[in-house]
C-alpha cells in the first residue's frame, strides 16, 4: 500500500495530488497500450491506431516502435515509410533495439532510403549488444557478406552461435548452414543436421524446407525420401516456393510417394506463381511432352516464355526449339536464334550447340562456320557427343576449317562412344567413303544400323541405312547385322574382334 507524507494538520501536502495523477495518467497509458497490442493481435488495426497513436505522441517508445511498424506496413493507415523511418529512428535513439533493428533493415535494403549498409551495421550491433537475437543473425549476414563491415565469416559464426543458444531458430538454420559448407567453421554435417532438426521443429519454415533437403540427399544422415518429402511438406504448407518446387518433384518422380502428376502440377503452379523460374519451366515441359496430362504445345510455349522472360536458359532454349520447329507457334527462325542467344549467355550448353548449328547452317542468320566451329569446339572438349559429330561433320567437308578425314573419323569415334546416332551414322557414312578409316561396307551398314535402333525415326539415319543396304549382298548383310548386335553389346571394340576375323 502506498503511503503518503501528510502535514501537521492531516491535510496531503501539495506534491500529492499530482504524484496521483501521474499515477493514474501511469497506469491509464499502460492500459491504453495494451489496449492497443491486443488490438493488433487480431488484425483490428483501426483500434490498434486509436490507441497507439495517442501513447506514440506521449512518448510511449513501444506505442511509437508499432505506429512504425504500421506506417511500413500500411496495415490500417496508407504505407508512409518517412513517417515509419522517423518513428523507428525516435525510438532507436532511446534504446528500443526491436526499432534499430527494423530501421537497420531498411537502410540494409534500401527501403525508404538510400542503402546505407554502415548505418545498417552499426544499428544492428547496437541491437545485438542488448542480446536481441534477430540483430544477431542479421549481423551475421552482414560479416558473411561483407556488407558495412570487413568480411568476417568467423565473427558470423559466432553470433550465430550466441543466437542460436539463446533459441533463435533463424540463428539455427544459418549457423547449420554454415556447417554444412565449412564457412566460418569446421564442416560438421552431423551438427548441421541436428540445428537444422531443432529450428524446423520450431516451425522456422526455411529450416524445414533445409532438413527436407538434407533428407532428400542424405546429407550428415541417412537418406530417407520419407522424412524428407514430410518437411518439405511442411514447409510448402508455409508457402516457401523452393519447398513446393522441391514436393512437386517428388510427386513427379515417386520420390518418397507414389508418382502423383497432378500434385506435381499443382505445387510447381504454386512455386510458378511466386516467381520461381524452373517451376514455369517444369509446366512448361510438362505440357510439351504430355508427362501426366494431355500435350499441348500452346500451354508449354506459354509457361516457357514466363521462365525465359526470367532468363532461365532450359526454357529459353526450349521455346527456341519450339519457334525452330515451327511447334505451338508460327515456325520463326530468326526468334529461334535470338532465344538460342540469349541462352547461350548462360553457358547453357544445349542452346551453344543449337545455335552452333543454326550457324552452321544458315538457318535464321547468315552462315558463319567459324563461330559454329567455335561452340562445336567447345561443347566437343566438354564431351558433348552431338557437339563431337558436328564437328566431325565440319573437319570431314572443310567448313571453316582445312578438311581432315582422320580428324573427322577420330571424332565420329568419340561421339559413337556415347552411342550418339548422329556419331554412329556419320562413322558408317566414314567406312562406307574410306574417309580416314578403311572403307568397308559390312562395318558401315552395323554401324548405321546401330544409329537406327536408337532413332528409329530420323529419316536420314533411314536413307543411309536403306543406301548401304543396295550395297551389299546378302551374306554381307547378315554379317552385318550380327556386327550390329555385338557393337549394342560390347561397343566400338567389336569392330577390331570382327577384322581379327576377317
Amino acid at each position: 500500500m502506498l503511503k503518503f507524507p501528510r502535514s501537521q494538520g492531516g491535510k496531503l501536502i501539495k506534491y500529492t495530488a499530482t504524484l496521483i495523477a501521474l499515477i493514474l495518467l501511469s497506469n491509464s497509458a499502460l492500459a491504453s497500450l495494451e489496449e492497443g497490442v491486443d488490438a493488433l493481435k487480431i488484425q483490428d488495426y483501426a483500434s490498434a491506431i486509436k490507441y497507439l497513436k495517442p501513447e506514440s505522441e506521449n512518448g510511449s517508445i513501444a506505442a511509437t516502435r508499432y505506429m512504425a511498424i504500421l506506417y511500413e506496413s500500411g496495415k490500417g493507415i496508407p504505407q508512409n515509410l518517412t513517417e515509419a523511418i522517423k518513428l523507428y529512428e525516435i525510438a532507436a535513439n532511446k534504446g528500443d533495439a526491436v526499432s534499430q533493428t527494423s530501421l537497420a533493415a531498411l537502410y540494409q535494403h534500401g527501403k525508404g532510403v538510400n542503402k546505407n549498409y554502415k548505418k545498417a551495421f552499426d544499428l544492428y550491433q547496437k541491437a545485438a549488444d542488448q542480446g536481441f537475437t534477430d540483430a544477431m543473425v542479421a549481423l551475421a549476414d552482414l560479416y558473411s557478406d561483407g556488407l558495412g563491415t570487413e568480411k568476417h565469416p568467423e565473427r558470423a559464426a559466432s553470433l550465430l552461435q550466441t543466437a542460436s543458444q539463446n533459441g533463435s531458430p533463424a540463428a539455427q538454420n544459418n549457423l547449420a548452414a554454415m556447417y554444412m559448407n565449412g564457412v566460418g567453421v569446421e564442416k560438421n554435417l552431423p551438427k548441421a543436421f541436428e540445428l537444422f532438426q531443432s529450428a524446423a521443429k520450431q516451425g522456422y519454415v526455411v529450416a524445414q524446407r533445409n532438413l527436407g533437403t538434407v533428407y532428400d540427399r542424405g546429407l550428415g544422415v541417412t537418406k530417407n525420401s520419407v522424412e524428407a518429402l514430410k518437411w518439405y511438406r511442411a514447409s510448402s504448407a508455409q508457402g516457401d516456393a523452393i519447398a513446393q518446387f522441391a514436393l512437386a518433384q517428388m510427386y513427379q518422380y515417386g520420390s518418397g510417394t507414389d508418382v502423383d502428376y497432378s500434385s506435381a502440377l499443382k505445387f510447381y503452379k504454386l512455386a510458378a506463381d511466386q516467381g520461381v523460374g524452373a517451376a514455369e519451366y517444369q509446366i512448361g515441359y510438362i505440357y510439351w511432352k504430355g508427362v501426366g496430362v494431355r500435350k499441348n504445345p500452346s500451354e508449354a510455349v506459354k509457361w516457357f516464355q514466363q521462365a525465359a522472360a526470367r532468363n532461365f536458359p532450359q526454357a529459353q532454349t526450349n521455346l527456341g526449339e519450339m519457334y525452330e520447329s515451327g511447334r505451338g507457334v508460327t515456325k520463326n527462325e530468326a526468334k529461334a536464334v535470338q532465344l538460342y542467344m540469349q541462352a547461350a549467355k548462360s553457358n547453357y550448353p544445349q542452346a551453344e550447340y543449337k545455335l552452333a548449328k543454326m550457324l552452321k547452317d544458315g538457318r535464321g542468320l547468315p552462315k558463319n562456320y567459324s563461330t559454329a566451329f567455335m561452340y562445336f569446339n567447345k561443347l566437343a572438349e566438354k564431351g558433348m557427343s552431338e557437339a563431337q559429330s558436328e564437328l566431325g561433320v565440319m573437319y570431314e567437308n572443310g567448313l571453316g576449317v582445312d578438311k581432315n578425314y582422320e580428324k573427322s573419323a577420330t571424332l565420329f569415334r568419340q561421339a559413337s562412344t556415347d552411342k550418339s546416332a548422329s556419331g554412329l551414322k556419320n562413322l558408317g557414312r566414314s567406312y562406307a567413303k574410306g574417309h580416314g578409316v578403311p572403307k568397308n561396307l559390312v562395318i558401315s551398314y552395323a554401324l548405321i544400323n546401330c544409329a537406327h535402333n536408337i532413332e528409329v525415326n530420323d529419316i536420314d539415319i533411314h536413307n543411309e541405312l536403306d543406301s548401304t543396304r543396295k550395297a551389299i549382298n546378302e551374306h554381307e548383310l547378315q554379317k552385318a547385322l550380327t556386327l550390329s548386335l555385338a557393337i549394342d553389346r560390347e561397343g566400338l571394340t567389336a569392330i577390331e574382334s570382327f577384322l581379327a576375323t576377317q
